[in-house]
C-alpha cells in the first residue's frame, strides 16, 4: 500500500475541516487503509518531522489567517528549515471562502512551507469554496487517492 502510516490532520475554526477530515478517515478504513485521525492543534511540528504520508484539511480565516487553533504549529511550520521533512509526503484540501481576496489562503501559504522543508506534495491541492458547496474537485481527488492506495 502506498500510504503507509497516513495521518489524516484538520486545522478548523467552525468544524466543517474536522468533519471533511473525519468522514475521509472513514472511507480509508471502510478500505483497510491504515490511518489515524489527529488535531493539529494538539501535535507539534516534531510529531510532523516523523510522519510518512499526511493529508491535511484545513481552513483558511480572515484573510488568508490559520484557525486560532493552529496557529502555533503554523508559525513553527512556517519556521521550518530546508530539509526537515524530506521523508514526508503530503496533500491539502484547503476550504475557504471566495469572498476573501486571501480564498484557501492559510492551505496555499502551508503547502509553500511543507515544500520549503523539502516535503514531496503526492496529489495536488485542493481548494474548496464553503459557500459554493461544489466538491467535484475533491471527489476527483479521492478517486485519485483511491486508486493509488489500493
Amino acid at each position: 500500500m502506498k500510504y503507509e502510516e497516513l495521518k489524516i490532520a484538520f486545522g478548523t475554526e467552525t468544524g466543517t475541516s474536522e468533519s471533511m477530515a473525519s468522514d475521509f478517515h472513514e472511507l480509508c478504513k471502510q478500505r483497510s487503509i491504515d490511518s489515524e485521525l489527529v488535531d493539529l492543534s494538539e501535535y507539534s511540528i516534531d510529531h510532523l518531522k516523523s510522519w510518512k504520508n499526511l493529508v491535511v484539511f484545513v481552513s483558511t480565516w480572515g484573510e488568508g489567517d490559520p484557525p486560532g487553533d493552529i496557529e502555533d504549529f503554523y508559525c513553527d511550520l512556517e519556521d521550518l528549515e530546508e530539509g526537515e521533512l524530506s521523508s514526508l509526503s503530503f496533500s491539502i484540501i484547503a476550504l475557504g471562502d471566495s469572498a476573501y481576496e486571501e480564498f484557501c489562503g492559510c492551505g496555499r501559504k502551508m503547502q509553500e512551507f511543507f515544500e520549503k522543508a523539502g516535503a514531496k506534495a503526492f496529489l495536488p491541492r485542493v481548494e474548496l469554496d464553503a459557500d459554493d458547496g461544489d466538491e467535484s474537485s475533491f471527489e476527483s481527488w479521492k478517486d485519485d487517492f483511491f486508486a493509488v492506495a489500493i
